[in-house]
């Protein structure tokens, strides 16, 4: 019984790694469309800038962190695990660092939309 458990968490932790690294795979399509949608339009404003640049980063994490992943999974060695680990969670940190220049370019943007558009008309809901 105890074998068939450990078993089963080895095939559930390297589910994991394939679905850490689908993650990558998702995150540098999105990076690499979003530069080619950037350079096809006239010149990229410090706001779009600042979102691919927070895109590159998350990617940049994301690959980090399924590096440690998959070493950490492959590992029987508790000191490599333990190091595996800890790159795995720097990779967290990269990407949390680019989701944040991202969500900060992506509100500057919002800001200024605002700001050349419109205001939106008041919509009354009763009960509201």
């Amino acid at each position: 019984m105890e074998k068939e458990k450990q078993e089963l968490e080895q095939r559930l932790q390297e589910n994991i790694a394939f679905a850490v690294w689908l993650q990558v795979i998702g995150q540098l399509l999105e990076a690499v469309n979003l530069t080619k949608l950037y350079n096809i339009t006239d010149g990229q404003s410090d706001v779009e800038k600042g979102i691919l640049t927070g895109v590159w980063v998350q990617a940049i994490g994301d690959i980090v962190g399924a590096i440690g992943t998959t070493a950490e999974v492959l590992s029987d060695d508790p000191q490599t695990e333990l190091r595996a680990q800890v790159v795995a969670t720097q990779g967290l940190w990269i990407q949390t660092f680019g989701s944040g220049i991202e969500a900060t370019s992506a509100t500057e943007a919002i800001k200024r939309e605002l700001q050349t558009t419109p205001p939106l008309p008041t919509i009354f809901i009763p009960g509201s």
